[in-house]
């Protein structure tokens, strides 16, 4: 690099001129030299949008990257293969060509890349799952002549998890709330699935059951009672304890209504945290209860599940020798369009069998009476459906006179969405200029400085004219992805009218 140093005098036109001339070979200097820009690949992935395949069945639902560059790379992993009936899973390697079968909707990215010159470009393609063909009862159905007509129903896809602990020998301390506990790890349950039924399998010696208590707290923290002294009776008596005993979301049976040594299935007692009865406390020392239903347990399946027991009695000892635990989820129908049927004949829409299905129609129940007598098969079909519209995710009241609004927004989906438009309303009619700002963790409280030596950037921004009246579209196209999973802070800023949020629209 060559340095010039000036010196400009008015008193003199020549020099003047001097400094003119060497000012203007500098400029040439600077713009003489050639700079080679390297461009970015063209990359291109067909089809765009798509229904997926099937895990180990197929049918093919082949994405071809196409375009100029060298290299071309899919993420995320999840949901691709390298064959036909999805079998071989696709490891990240460079190939044109993968197979798609996610469990959810998912957007997949293909990277092409120019080797020489290491510039990239993505392409997104987007993949709905495929649903499991549906269940069907009753499966087949029979009826006669002059029968009334029967209900045919589509269930959704039941899955069985079982996870157990082994053998154990965990003593429980007499007469002691401290108790003991033992963990399981629950893992692989897929993200779309919905939980329908958890089951607690124990077996312990004890020369008294009924001096016990037992809970279960599930990965997100909430604890459930599921023994509290055998439905508070404290038992009939000396006992040899539990043996393949089972507690149950979906058992109708108390525990005081079971006789030594209770094999079979019962439902919770679900005792609160002070107990009742003239007993204890409804769990051991750290883990008192805190759900009251079992769904509260569900949102977070997979993690450590954890049994907690204790002894509330004197005068009697046992053992923690294995337990188990069931988890009942369905895959695959929900969420999915309700199911139509094929043909529309012999079908209708009531029991009485007086309206008649119409072709086309998404119910997953009908009733069947068809004639004359024969056999008739019918055709059921269900389609996945894709993400629906994220719902409102902050409210504020229409007085809120701050012009400038603080939100955070968590996506709970495994795949990214989009903010698509941020609607709100003003507070009187005019033209506002309005500013959307997010930042990568959440907040609580002021946002402090809204500039990028806090953390806050930019993505958004629009001219409006306000009704002062309605909710209306403030910034539209936003494109913006908020990655699976995570909780974001959002600014939102109006120069001269004040507002507030109502609606945030994500895809």
């Amino acid at each position: 690099m060559k340095k010039f140093y000036f010196r400009l005098y008015t008193v003199n036109n020549n020099f003047k001129k001097q400094f003119l001339s060497i000012s203007f070979l500098f400029f040439l200097m600077l713009y003489t030299g050639t700079h080679a820009i390297a461009q970015c690949p063209v990359v291109n992935v067909t089809p765009a949008t798509s229904c997926g395949g099937v895990a180990g069945a197929g049918p093919c639902n082949l994405l071809t990257a196409s375009g100029n560059a060298d290299t071309y790379v899919w993420s995320p992993l999840a949901g691709l293969y390298t064959n036909c009936t999805h079998t071989i899973p696709y490891t990240g390697t460079n190939t044109t060509t993968v197979y798609a079968a996610p469990t959810f909707y998912t957007e997949y990215t293909v990277t092409g890349t120019i080797l020489a010159s290491g510039c990239s470009t993505t392409a997104t393609a987007r993949v709905n799952y495929t649903p499991p063909a549906p269940i069907v009862t009753p499966n087949p159905a029979v009826i006669c002549l002059g029968d009334p007509a029967i209900k045919l129903k589509v269930l959704s896809t039941p899955n069985t998890a079982q996870f157990c602990s082994g053998p154990l020998n965990i003593p429980v301390a007499d007469n002691n709330p401290a108790g003991a506990s033992n963990n399981i790890a629950v893992s692989g349950l897929p993200a779309n699935s919905t939980i329908t039924e958890i089951n607690v399998t124990i077996n312990m010696t004890h020369t008294r059951i009924g001096n016990m208590v037992f809970v279960l707290r599930a990965p997100n923290g909430q604890i459930l009672n599921l023994d509290y002294h055998l439905t508070a009776s404290g038992g009939t008596g000396p006992t040899t304890g539990f043996v393949n005993t089972i507690i149950s979301s979906a058992g109708i049976t108390a525990l005081s209504a079971g006789v030594n040594p209770y094999t079979g299935t019962f439902k919770p007692d679900l005792f609160g945290p002070g107990g009742g009865g003239g007993f204890g406390a409804g769990g051991p020392t750290g883990m008192l209860p805190t759900a009251t239903t079992w769904a509260l347990l569900y949102s977070v399946p997979n993690g450590n599940w954890t049994l907690g027991f204790y002894d509330g009695i004197t005068g009697d000892v046992g053992i923690l020798t294995s337990w188990c635990l069931g988890i009942n989820y369905t895959l695959g129908i929900l969420p999915a369009t309700p199911a139509v049927w094929t043909p529309a004949a012999g079908l209708f829409m009531d029991p009485a069998a007086t309206i008649p299905y119409i072709a086309g129609t998404q119910r997953d129940s009908v009733w069947a009476r068809p004639t004359p007598a024969g056999v008739y098969p019918y055709q059921v079909t269900t389609q996945g459906l894709p993400p629906t519209l994220c719902t409102t995710a902050t409210n504020f009241v229409s007085n809120n006179s701050n012009s400038t609004i603080t939100f955070n927004v968590k996506n709970n989906h495994p795949y990214p969405i989009r903010m698509l438009q941020i609607d709100s309303r003003t507070l009187a009619a005019g033209t506002a200029l309005v500013y959307a700002y997010y930042k990568t963790s959440a907040i609580n409280g002021p946002p402090g400085a809204i500039s990028a030596a806090n953390g806050w950037v930019q993505f958004g921004a629009a001219a409006i004219t306000g009704t002062g009246s309605a909710v209306q579209p403030f910034i539209s196209n936003l494109q913006f992805v908020i990655p699976a999973g995570l909780l974001m802070a959002y600014v939102y800023r109006q120069l001269q009218l004040p507002m507030h949020l109502t609606c945030l629209t994500a895809l």
